[in-house]
């Protein structure tokens, strides 16, 4: 897992490094300065409510939104209650031929299992937790947060407070006809 910074908000002890990490076979470099990894990419195209296609480079890299899940459109086509909904909402925020900053969460890996980048998506020059694309899908019930493993992302505590506020307001997910699906909400 990466660090960075002498300890997250959470209490998670980090170390400092200040290295630079090549992503993908083009030679994409997101460097470490002052705990914060940070590139600018245009949208090529949004793949679902919480995936889209963006262009760093010259190469056209899959970027997955950071500490959220949307629900999907399944093989065949079947589509999850929500999908349709998440993916117009990720459009809507991320059209294509848009600039987008991406900045990759020190407490987390940069990359999933899958070799996706994993990072917040903003659009404008405000790069807070309550700007980015990820934290506006949320705030809007057009996906859930996604907690993994033992430390939580940096703006866990932010996005669950959009959740809860998105769950009691009935918005997205959380309203008719899906109710807020299969998963378990955190309380």
């Amino acid at each position: 897992m990466l660090r960075a910074s002498a300890s997250s908000r959470y209490g998670v002890p980090v170390t400092r490094w200040a290295m630079a990490l090549t992503v993908g076979a083009a030679g994409l470099v997101l460097t470490q300065a002052a705990g914060a990894q940070a590139v600018t990419g245009r949208v090529i195209g949004v793949v679902d409510g919480d995936t889209a296609h963006v262009q760093i480079r010259g190469v056209d890299t899959t970027v997955q939104l950071l500490g959220i899940e949307a629900p999907h459109t399944m093989p065949g086509g079947a589509a999850r209650c929500g999908a349709p909904e998440a993916s117009r909402a990720a459009e809507r925020l991320l059209p294509k031929g848009s600039v987008v900053r991406l900045d990759v969460d020190p407490t987390q890996d940069a990359h999933d299992r899958s070799g996706r980048l994993l990072a917040y998506a903003y659009r404008g020059p405000s790069a807070s937790p309550w700007t980015s694309v990820n934290y506006r899908l949320v705030a809007g019930g057009h996906a859930r947060v996604r907690l993994s493993g033992d430390d939580p992302f940096e703006f866990a505590t932010e996005y669950v407070c959009a959740q809860v506020t998105a769950r009691h307001l009935h918005r997205g997910l959380w309203g008719s006809p899906c109710d807020g699906g299969a998963a378990t909400p955190p309380r």
